[in-house]
């Protein structure tokens, strides 16, 4: 979908930003469609920019069960499901898991474990 800042942001993710500043959720699991070309899994204006910049998310993203198209864990997501063609040895093999995502997804895992301890 391709959507206009301001109809983004008054329509559609006011829902989402009420649920993480006045609910305090933990985590958050990004949806399978894209927005304004890139997928909502792999999207780093939706996820650091909006989701941790400026709303102050602190807790986990996750992608859905195949939700994530490309590589996610360099463009803000924590956890990847398992997907069919992302999650695959070959694409491990080659280092495209890991050590980019480890200080931010061990941020987000200490900040949470507290809460949950």
């Amino acid at each position: 979908v391709q959507i206009d800042e301001q109809t983004l942001h008054e329509l559609y993710l006011a829902p989402f930003e009420a649920a993480i500043k006045e609910a305090d959720a933990a985590s958050v699991m990004s949806s399978y469609n894209g927005v304004n070309g890139a997928w909502a899994s792999a999207s780093t204006e939706l996820q650091i920019d909006i989701l941790r910049d400026e709303w102050g998310f602190d807790g986990f993203t996750v992608t859905d069960w195949g939700g994530n198209h490309a590589y996610t864990l360099d463009k803000g997501t924590d956890v990847e499901m398992p997907s069919v063609s992302q999650n695959t040895q070959a694409a491990t093999d080659l280092g495209r898991c890991g050590r980019s995502s480890q200080p931010r997804a061990q941020r987000n895992g200490q900040g949470r474990l507290s809460v949950s301890g």
